[in-house]
């Protein structure tokens, strides 16, 4: 049997903890998490092949406001994705060390690189 993460598992947004259940299994080696209403939810999926790739993917459906019809909203979607793309037997304690190097860049100095990538920057 292969091993899940927890369940529930939670995401912390904005400071607001979000509970998300095991709901699904979408494809093989594939995983949905969501909350109540289905609004926050992670897929963590693993294809193996020439290339081992691993998927965490969240996705936010919310309401914003229409820019075509002023006082109106529309359904949005954001997702956030973090593929892992590695050969396989790639040694596991030296590709977390690479995501965790990449992690904190991305993260430092509250979040700063990310910040530059939402504006555009390259």
């Amino acid at each position: 049997m292969i091993a899940l993460f927890a369940d529930p598992s939670v995401i912390t947004v904005n400071a607001i903890a979000k509970s998300l259940n095991r709901t699904g299994y979408p494809a093989p080696d594939s995983t949905l998490y969501s909350n109540g209403d289905r609004s926050y939810r992670v897929q963590i999926a693993h294809s193996y092949g020439r290339r081992t790739r691993r998927l965490v993917k969240m996705i936010h459906d919310t309401l914003t406001a229409n820019p075509l019809v002023s006082g109106s909203f529309v359904n949005s979607t954001v997702s956030v994705h973090l593929v892992v793309d590695s050969p396989p037997g790639y040694d596991a304690a030296l590709l977390k060390q690479d995501i965790d190097g990449y992690l904190a860049w991305l993260t430092a100095s509250s979040g700063a690189n990310i910040t530059k990538l939402l504006a555009g920057e390259s």
